[in-house]
């Protein structure tokens, strides 16, 4: 394919006449030249997304995927994982702070709600557009869980991706959570300590 102004040209072996061109290399030489186009499309590698260990879950989240805090954590290892947030606002519970980032625009947000005299996470927020791999979802949840994933939780976000149902809601230890799709169609995970609504 060749580039005219904004109008591709496209090009096939049975269209195609090779330019000819000459030029001279001194009195007595001159030489041709068939300008003849390789017309075999370039290959593009697979690229296969690595295995997500599911088995690998820490504390503070760390490798693959968009890390996922669970509540209790401290503010201070949310802010040096994603340093300055997009945005800051009072909690809607009392004594909250509310700090969300836009990761990737349009793709992946996550929030936080911080208790405002201990600075403890209370609770953790993700939102996922449809577009983001199923895995990463997973993995994202299982650490915001405090790796705490087990086939009825995964089997709850996997109806919700599939859009088998709306939301899906569940108890974890002393977590509460909801997986749900939101207004904007995006996949929402919000887990909460369970005494604070």
């Amino acid at each position: 394919m060749f580039l005219t102004g904004l109008l591709p040209i496209v090009l096939s072996p049975e269209t195609y006449y090779p330019p000819i061109i000459c030029f001279s290399l001194g009195e007595s030489q001159i030489i041709t030249v068939n300008i003849i186009p390789d017309f075999s499309l370039p290959k593009i590698p697979q690229i296969t997304p690595p295995k997500i260990d599911l088995d690998q879950c820490n504390e503070i989240p760390d490798g693959y995927g968009i890390p996922g805090f669970r509540p209790g954590i401290d503010k201070n290892k949310v802010f040096q994982m994603f340093g300055t947030p997009t945005g800051t606002t009072t909690g809607y519970w009392p004594n909250t702070q509310a700090v969300f980032y836009d990761l990737v625009p349009n793709r992946v947000s996550v929030g936080f709600l911080f208790d405002q005299k201990s600075g403890k996470l209370r609770q953790t927020e993700a939102a996922f557009s449809q577009e983001v791999d199923f895995q990463t979802i997973l993995f994202t949840l299982n650490s915001m869980s405090g790796c705490r994933l087990n086939p009825s939780l995964e089997a709850g976000l996997k109806s919700v991706h599939n859009r088998q149902s709306q939301y899906y809601l569940f108890g974890v230890d002393s977590l509460k959570g909801i997986i749900e799709r939101d207004q904007s169609d995006r996949i929402y995970i919000g887990i909460w300590e369970a005494d604070l609504h």
